[in-house]
């Protein structure tokens, strides 16, 4: 059952994330460590598709390391 404030748009089911979470005896600890792979596992979100490489070069030029001299 999805509660109502998480069915709008634009919104993480949160509350159902941990209900699904704690009805499969899963600490909230480990749901917050988890990544949106595992997540999208718990949740039973199909139709995942993983970053290919061409993907992955795009973040990389959108979202450069930065340089020591740089950081604050």
């Amino acid at each position: 059952m999805i509660h109502k404030q998480s069915a709008s748009l634009g919104k993480f089911p949160w509350v159902n994330l941990f209900q699904i979470a704690l009805t499969r005896g899963l600490q909230p600890e480990a749901v917050w460590a988890m990544t949106p792979a595992e997540l999208m596992t718990l949740l039973e979100v199909e139709n995942i598709n993983p970053l290919n490489r061409d993907d992955l070069q795009n973040l990389i030029t959108q979202y450069p390391d930065k340089q020591e001299d740089e950081i604050l």
